[in-house]
């Protein structure tokens, strides 16, 4: 199938594969999201390094990503691959964070203009909702810790007042 697609894409002039792709991490959700790149050759991983795009050390592209990257080889189209950071607690929802930095730089690797505003205003949305889930969240534990607190107390002045035996 990805080499039929890009023996296609070939005919119509095709001279880049760009594949988007997720990055799985330990990081919070306030952090500011990294960016990483692989690229199938080494003209194009300088210009993702120009770009500020951090190489890929380790790892592989799995997935489609992978597949049509690597028919792009055996056709001799050059393609990279950008994978923005996901917190692992997002990995079940759509997280619209991760996107914002790899449609940015795909912006810039490409010259082709995307009107980001509305991705930009959902990536607002959410952080503020998240941090109204957060801080409620802190407050119950708060709440929490205040009551066992005073559960405490009242137990040490039960063993207080109890008979000696």
């Amino acid at each position: 199938f990805c080499h039929r697609l890009l023996g296609f894409a070939k005919r119509w002039g095709i001279q880049r594969i760009v594949t988007f792709a997720a990055m799985v991490t330990q990081t919070t959700p306030d952090a500011d999201l990294r960016l990483w790149g692989a690229a199938t050759d080494t003209t194009l991983l300088q210009e993702l390094k120009q770009q500020h795009v951090a190489a890929l050390e380790g790892g592989q592209i799995g997935g489609l990503n992978g597949l049509v990257l690597g028919a792009g080889v055996d056709k001799q189209i050059p393609g990279i691959c950008l994978l923005g950071e996901l917190p692992q607690m997002f990995i079940q929802i759509a997280y619209p964070k991760s996107s914002l930095p790899i449609l940015e730089a795909f912006e810039k690797l490409t010259g082709v203009p995307l009107k980001l505003h509305e991705l930009r205003k959902q990536v607002d949305d959410f952080d503020e909702h998240l941090r109204s889930i957060l801080a409620q969240n802190e407050e119950a534990q708060n709440e929490e810790t205040q009551s066992d607190e005073t559960a405490n107390e009242s137990t040490d002045d039960l063993e207080n007042d109890a008979p000696r035996l």
